[in-house]
């Protein structure tokens, strides 16, 4: 087991992280691909770092701004919460990073086995 920092971490491993929230992570069919049923029993990936749909429902759920500042630099945070700024990152990764760092209570480093 290794420590994951947020802040760092790969896109997948967010996605893998974000999973395990969900409880996705009982449907996972390998490293970096959290999947679950749909319609038709067919099977569908989670992966809100790419999936606009995906981030787009965190986002609304969980009340989650994201602006963009100088630099490349977005800011994404919890309406009426702590502000998490993270540099030089798609919006999608920017906003995954602060459900994430909400969730785990602002820890930027846990230890958590997703094998």
């Amino acid at each position: 087991m290794k420590p994951i920092t947020i802040k760092t971490a790969d896109n997948e491993t967010l996605d893998l992280l974000a999973g395990h929230i969900e409880e996705l992570h009982q449907k996972r069919i390998g490293f970096g691909e959290v999947s679950y049923e749909v319609e038709g029993g067919k099977r569908e990936y989670f992966r809100p770092s790419t999936n606009a749909s995906q981030i787009a429902i965190i986002q609304k759920r969980e009340r989650i701004a994201l602006e963009y500042s100088a630099n490349n630099m977005y800011q994404a945070y919890k309406i009426d919460g702590v502000k998490h700024t993270v540099e030089g990152v798609e919006p999608f990764v920017a906003i995954l990073r602060c459900y994430l760092l909400s969730k785990y209570g602002g820890n930027t480093s846990i230890l958590l086995d997703l094998s």
